[in-house]
């Protein structure tokens, strides 16, 4: 079946790859949107028949793309707010909150399935292709190595620990790092973030297991970003990205990781918004918790003991450690990041605890 895309045309190469972008992490529309700058490459893959719709400046409007109108429908990106036709062509105003603009481009092409009415039957879908749970000793386990870093307690060197402990590991092992909170920070102070801004991050990870139910290795590494030998997946940029993932997508992701077979291990930087974050943490090989010493952080920790209890997953509990993060000066942070951090007390604690988990 030959795959089609929804076209956004626009000289201006932002704002037509954010608003391919925007709309694909929306994941509304009945195929996938992709950018263009330039006509040749749009007419060449229009006259194919890949491109049922196209969203186009009018100063892309050639007579080669207007023939194109008998099997692509045109829609102008207008800079008139009020006209809704401009030659005979369907007009969007372009300079419109992104949620507006989205809404009535699915006027003109339809919609899917939100991903509420979708996401069960999806997600059903995955599983029935997984034999059995991870704990299930009859199911191979997986190659790679998951380790999880989740703490109910705020403000403990959660984010700088799991950095620390992936680079140092990366010295010897493959390692991808990846941050599942609703907000990261990283982009305010992690140098190579900002340096790989185009690579995509983990809700186009995500998109890619949703649309083929697999991850293909060259988009992995597309999508993949480096800093010095540690391999990470830029976090989400919307929160909303992060909350809508359902349990077992996290399995089928990390299933995905380890088929790829090119990651000794992962490590998951977990946070709050995740749903049913115990299914996600009896994935994981070892669990990191780290905590503050002080009486209310202590009875935060200690609630959290409670509610695993009750739970199906007794290995959470079992895998799980403890852990009382030397604190980070601000002074190291306003350093090179992470490098500052690696160099210091962070860096020679997680180096304490790898000698004795034997690691290094």
């Amino acid at each position: 079946m030959k795959k089609e895309y929804i076209a956004i045309c626009d000289p201006d190469a932002g704002y037509a790859g954010n608003l391919a972008a925007f709309l694909n992490r929306r994941n509304t529309l009945p195929c996938e949107a992709a950018a263009f700058t330039e006509t040749k490459s749009l007419v060449k893959m229009a006259g194919s028949g890949s491109i049922p719709v196209m969203l186009i400046s009018p100063a892309m409007l050639t007579d080669e793309v207007k023939a194109l109108k008998t099997t692509c429908r045109i829609i102008l990106l207008g800079d008139d707010e009020r006209r809704e036709d401009a030659g005979g062509f369907d007009q969007i105003y372009r300079y419109q909150p992104g949620d507006s603009l989205a809404s009535k481009l699915e006027n003109f092409c339809g919609r899917k399935k939100s991903y509420a009415e979708d996401a069960g039957e999806k997600a059903a879908q995955i599983v029935d292709n997984i034999p059995a749970q991870r704990d299930n000793p009859q199911t191979a386990p997986m190659r790679m190595e998951v380790i999880g870093i989740y703490s109910p307690v705020g403000r403990c060197g959660k984010t700088c620990f799991g950095m620390t402990l992936a680079a140092l590991l990366s010295e010897r092992k493959k390692v991808c790092f990846l941050n599942l909170e609703n907000y990261s920070g990283l982009e305010g102070i992690f140098r190579g973030y900002a340096e790989d801004r185009d690579k995509g991050d983990l809700a186009d990870l995500i998109y890619l297991l949703r649309r083929d139910g697999e991850i293909r290795i060259e988009e992995y590494n597309r999508i993949l970003c480096t800093w010095k030998k540690m391999d990470y997946i830029r976090p989400v940029f919307s929160p909303e990205d992060i909350r809508d993932i359902e349990a077992q997508e996290w399995r089928s992701l990390l299933e995905a990781l380890d088929r790829i077979g090119s990651v000794d291990v992962v490590i998951l930087d977990i946070g709050d918004q995740i749903k049913e974050v115990q299914e996600l943490l009896s994935l994981c090989d070892e669990i990191y918790i780290p905590i503050r010493e002080d009486r209310f952080s202590m009875a935060k920790f200690h609630q959290f003991e409670k509610t695993l209890s009750g739970l199906e997953h007794p290995q959470i509990a079992e895998r799980m450690e403890a852990l009382v993060l030397p604190e980070i000066s601000d002074e190291e942070l306003k350093g090179s990041f992470p490098e500052g951090i690696i160099h210091g007390k962070m860096g020679a604690y997680v180096r304490s605890l790898l000698r004795k988990r034997e690691r290094v």
